[in-house]
């Protein structure tokens, strides 16, 4: 028993001379310093993902706005950066609707550009008409 004793004297006087000491201090700072340091990169890659996702956000919204104009290799380029950056499941299903809007646009613009086609090689079969019946 005296010897379990002197052994836990031994250990509080060991610890308590650390504790006090200025080795135990440094050591102390050091942890806050790594404490610090980890607390600002967590800091930073929040603000990081955060300006990411914005500008995502603002990307996506640009193409949905402007899609009637946009050629397809400027479409392909910029839903290719989109589908890069998108870090979310939601954002994929987003670009997988924005796929079906565009590729209904291009269908729809194909039909109006044959539809005008017509129009104006019915507009010139009418004037060759009108050519060839009126003379001067």
């Amino acid at each position: 028993m005296d010897a379990l004793l002197d052994f836990l004297n031994w250990v509080r006087l060991t610890l308590g001379g650390f504790m006090t000491s200025a080795g135990f201090g440094g050591l102390m700072a050091g942890l806050g310093v790594l404490v610090a340091v980890q607390k600002n990169i967590n800091e930073r890659r929040t603000v990081h993902d955060s300006a990411e996702r914005e500008r995502w956000w603002k990307t996506f919204d640009w193409v949905d706005k402007n899609i009637d104009e946009l050629d397809p290799d400027t479409f392909t380029g910029v839903f290719q950066e989109l589908l890069d950056a998108s870090t979310v499941q939601g954002q994929r299903a987003i670009l997988e609707g924005l796929m079906a809007n565009y590729q209904a646009h291009t269908v729809t613009r194909a039909e109006a550009r044959r539809e005008a086609a017509q129009h104006r090689q019915e507009q010139q079969s009418a004037l060759l008409r009108r050519l060839r019946r009126e003379p001067r």
